[in-house]
């Protein structure tokens, strides 16, 4: 089994525009980045993954691309020249256009290279990490199969692992968890749903960003309690500091924030 990662990456310019009346342009602009380089670094540190792929219109987004190590694909302005998937399914966009044209490119680029399967994630998950992708792609079947990790509201779909790549047509976009579910059941094939926190957590809407500061106080608690009783990772206190900064630039903070743990 070759599976490969697919990662659908907006500009940055053009990026995170519900957060317009909280964020400015240059936090909105810096949390595409680095929500980017997070997802491709733990992408990088998951051994079941073969390869990685951004797919993006922007020049920044391919830049990260290289500069990690992923294959960078300019987004086509017209899909004329790769296949066809079946028709939309219902609910989906009529076209190929948009972000499902993106996806089905990257697919058949990554079936050129020789996945067997193909991981969809997307590209701005600020928690992303290593120990939830291993369990998404654990998680897969033998044989045709997929694995759907929707978004917090349950509503969208954050991962999605496709064994083989056109196995189904891919229905992103609003309410594409359960267009997904559906095509699985239509396809005879069984979907896994996995409910992983790290992948749930995408930051489009102001109410994503509250329910990002609990999370991170929740994860900076459980940090300080592995500390005192000393079974944090070594890393985890430079995570942690990280993903505060993260935060505090997103609202606007310029508290600093400074790990409670030292290691000897």
């Amino acid at each position: 089994m070759s599976i490969w990662a697919l990662i659908p990456a907006k500009d940055p310019a053009l990026a995170k525009s519900r957060l317009a009346p909280r964020v400015p342009a240059t936090a909105r602009h810096d949390f595409s980045i680095y929500a980017l380089q997070r997802v491709l670094r733990a992408l990088a540190s998951t051994p079941k993954i073969a390869g990685r792929l951004v797919i993006s219109n922007g020049e920044q987004p391919l830049a990260v691309a290289r500069q990690y190590g992923a294959v960078p694909i300019l987004e086509s302005q017209s899909p004329d020249n790769y296949p066809r998937q079946a028709g939309p399914p219902e609910g989906a966009e009529s076209s190929l256009d948009g972000l499902n044209a993106a996806v089905q490119r990257g697919a058949m680029e990554a079936i050129q290279r020789g996945a067997t399967a193909v991981l969809v994630i997307a590209g701005d998950l600020p928690l992303a990490d290593a120990a939830s992708l291993t369990s998404l792609v654990t998680a897969l079947p033998d044989g045709p199969g997929l694995v759907i990790v929707p978004d917090r509201h349950g509503g969208g779909t954050n991962a999605l692992l496709v064994q083989p790549p056109d196995l189904i047509p891919f229905a992103f976009g609003e309410g594409s968890f359960q267009r997904h579910l559906r095509m699985a059941n239509e396809h005879q094939v069984p979907a896994v749903v996995l409910n992983l926190p790290n992948l749930a957590h995408d930051v489009d809407t102001p109410e994503d960003l509250e329910a990002l500061e609990a999370l991170l106080a929740r994860q900076r608690r459980r940090v300080d309690m592995d500390c005192a009783e000393e079974r944090a990772p070594a890393n985890a206190h430079a995570e942690e500091v990280e993903l505060r900064w993260l935060f505090n630039s997103l609202v606007g903070h310029d508290t600093q924030y400074e790990a409670t743990c030292q290691r000897r």
